[in-house]
């Protein structure tokens, strides 16, 4: 009997519980809404004279010891030259790593290419490799989709996957990650 009882309480307590709620004179909490989507991506440099920390560069022990020091960003190479020796990285013709003549990219002062071929990204140490095993040269191929390695010629090492191109001026739109090795 004392089980009945204590149901019958229960029950009463719950539905008065739900009732209460109901007719709050507290008006309900609005649904979150999506914020607006940002034109600008947002990038957070590290100043190549910051001290590596776990915070400022994850995941640098499994990056080969590569510590990255800008990006991953957008960034243009164009046809009068590009840099990835200074951090930010320098365009529109205020670098000498590389250039884009329109149908690839090429390179300037001493400064490796190689054309990634792997199936997923590369990590800076296969990037690395890449560039000192396949460079080709003075010049590679970068359609859009591609991405290059690159070391400069003060050895900093930029990954970059071309996202766009403009054929009337040369240029090429990518998004490029600048690393250094500690």
């Amino acid at each position: 009997m004392l089980t009945g009882i204590a149901a019958v309480i229960t029950a009463v307590a719950t539905i008065l519980g739900f009732a209460g709620h109901g007719s709050s004179s507290t008006p309900a909490a609005a649904a979150p809404t999506a914020a607006a989507p940002t034109t600008t991506a947002p990038v957070a440099p590290v100043a190549s004279n910051q001290p590596t920390t776990a915070a400022s560069s994850p995941g640098a022990a499994a990056n080969g010891g590569f510590r990255l020091v800008w990006g991953p960003a957008p960034f243009e190479v164009t046809n009068n030259g590009s840099g990835i020796s200074s951090v930010p990285p320098t365009g529109q013709g205020g670098g000498t790593d590389l250039y884009d003549d329109g149908s690839g990219f090429g390179a300037m002062n001493g400064a490796l290419l190689a054309v990634w071929n792997g199936a997923s990204a590369p990590t800076p140490a296969r990037c690395l490799n890449q560039v000192q095993t396949q460079s080709s040269g003075s010049e590679v191929t970068a359609s859009v989709g591609s991405t290059v390695c690159v070391q400069s010629g003060t050895g900093q090492l930029a990954i970059i996957k071309v996202t766009g191109a403009d054929g009337n001026t040369t240029s090429a739109e990518t998004t490029t990650s600048i690393w250094v090795k500690d």
